[in-house]
């Protein structure tokens, strides 16, 4: 009789499970979660710019890693997943309570009452247009994007950043992960100009 491989855990890095992940996820998310996202520039960048005490709001959930690393690793409390997909959807919200993060959530569309002061999200793979409105978010810290591809849509990711009073932060950059934050100068340790 074959294995239902619905019901099959993937665990990455020792400790992260997500169970399910070879049924609904490409070859390519599997791969990632195998290498316990060490190559990729998303990943990585995210990490870096996360502080504990961050809101963060994780626009399509993608294999789940970002916000299990997110909770695990960083201890991050309050994580907002948004996921248009219903059946990602029912698969991120597994990941997030057989990893035991009980405070984060899965939502089809942002939640209104959640201010985030972290936004991460791969435009790779959707559009620009999926971002919230940037100008009316008190407290966004950080933005952290892997950008679309056509110039137009580059273009359109860099103004909403610009209007919702973010600054492109080269030093946390990388290829086309690129990272916004609030007060760059601070994080960057210098001090601000008068």
């Amino acid at each position: 009789m074959p294995d239902d491989t619905s019901t099959k855990t993937l665990i990455a890095d020792g400790a992260l499970r997500f169970p399910g992940a070879d049924a609904i996820l490409s070859p390519g998310e599997l791969s990632e979660l195998e290498e316990g996202g060490a190559t990729d520039t998303l990943i990585k960048t995210a990490m870096s710019v996360a502080r504990p005490s961050d809101r963060a709001l994780v626009l399509g959930g993608g294999s789940g890693l970002i916000p299990v690393l997110l909770g695990l690793r960083l201890g991050l409390r309050h994580l907002a997943i948004v996921e248009r997909e219903t059946d990602r959807l029912a698969y991120l919200s597994e990941v997030l309570s057989e990893n035991r993060l009980i405070r984060a959530t899965c939502h089809v569309a942002a939640p209104a009452d959640f201010q985030p002061t972290l936004i991460i999200s791969d435009l790779a793979r959707g559009p620009a247009a999926a971002l919230p409105d940037l100008g009316k978010m008190d407290g966004l810290r950080a933005l952290v994007l892997r950008l679309p591809e056509t110039r137009p849509e580059i273009a359109q990711v860099f103004d909403l950043a610009t209007f919702g009073g973010l600054t492109y932060f080269p030093r946390q950059s990388c290829g086309n992960v690129v990272t916004f934050l609030s007060r760059w100068h601070q994080a960057a340790g210098t001090a601000a100009m008068p």
